[in-house]
């Protein structure tokens, strides 16, 4: 269940010492609850798992509406972890590692919405790649879980007012 940013006025107006309208503190309450779950890693997801294919090493995460992926915790391959490693990383030790097939043990990243596998995957894995996501509203939500709120009210209303 969600909630909307406005619901959380009330918590927060009555603190202000001047009275800004109601749309400039809803946004305060929204980028709150962004930084929070940012920064804490508070809102987790369990990705549906993917096919993967052979020679298709780039995947698209898919995360609910209104969410946005703040950090990827980890990679799962056939129920086997993969490795986080930046692209300098693995230039460094396989320059080769975009274009040369084999079974990945790691991922990397080039934005918040795909994983890439190192080295590029050999062979089929159906329903094999899962990934576990720390999540966070979208800048043009209007809804976050009401559960965020619920445990961390005040945080988000003292984080608004800041």
């Amino acid at each position: 269940m969600n909630i909307k940013y406005a619901d959380l006025l009330d918590e927060v107006l009555p603190s202000l010492l001047a009275d800004p309208s109601d749309p400039v503190t809803e946004n305060a309450i929204k980028r709150s609850v962004i930084e929070l779950c940012q920064s804490a890693w508070i809102w987790k997801h369990l990705t549906d798992p993917m096919d993967v294919t052979a020679g298709e090493a780039v995947y698209d995460m898919e995360v609910p509406m209104g969410a946005t992926v703040a950090k990827v915790l980890s990679v799962e391959l056939a129920g086997e972890p993969l490795g986080s490693q930046s692209i300098g990383w693995l230039d460094h030790v396989n320059p080769a590692w975009r274009s040369s097939p084999g079974q990945p043990v790691w991922f990397t990243q080039t934005n918040m919405r795909q994983i890439m596998l190192a080295p590029m995957p050999l062979s089929d894995v159906p329903m094999g790649l899962t990934a576990t996501l720390a999540l966070m509203p979208s800048q043009t939500s209007t809804t976050f879980p009401q559960w965020i709120a619920d445990q961390y009210l005040y945080v988000l209303a003292d984080g608004a007012l800041a």
